[in-house]
């Protein structure tokens, strides 16, 4: 006779939980290249501005420049809300002088949906220069 035990209470407070479809995606549901140019365009005058404003290359100027290049260039990514990308921008501000600079990165992801966008820029009577690049990476 278990009528009125604990059993019955513990299975009349049982909820019952919907089925739901899976959500995930194996490709993306827009094309990215649709936002690129956007991107490309707003990280190019970003650069611009910033070397207008900073008077010389320096260490402190340099340093300066590169985060507020780089919280500009973000900010404007996310107001984009590009669904189920990541991205990581990075900005590099040095000195202009007659040497060569190279510039490399390695990164492991799937050509057909990730992306990325440099751009550069310089003002050579001041001595500086600056590269941005932007990585897109869609996390399925």
């Amino acid at each position: 006779n278990e009528t009125g035990s604990v059993f019955d209470f513990e299975n009349s407070n049982k909820k019952t939980i919907p089925k739901l479809e899976n959500t995930f995606q194996i490709s993306p549901s827009f094309r990215i290249q649709t936002q690129l140019n956007s991107i490309e365009k707003h990280a190019k005058s970003c650069l611009d501005t910033i070397l207008m404003t900073t008077p010389s290359y320096d260490a402190v100027n340099g340093r300066n420049a590169c985060k507020s290049a780089c919280s500009s260039i973000h900010k404007h990514i996310k107001t984009l809300k590009i669904d189920r990308y990541r991205f990581c921008v990075s900005v590099f501000v040095g000195e202009y002088g007659n040497f060569d600079i190279r510039h490399g990165s390695k990164c492991l992801w799937n050509d057909k949906f990730d992306t990325f966008v440099s751009v550069a820029s310089s003002q050579t009577n001041k001595g500086i220069y600056a590269t941005a690049t932007v990585y897109l990476v869609y996390m399925d």
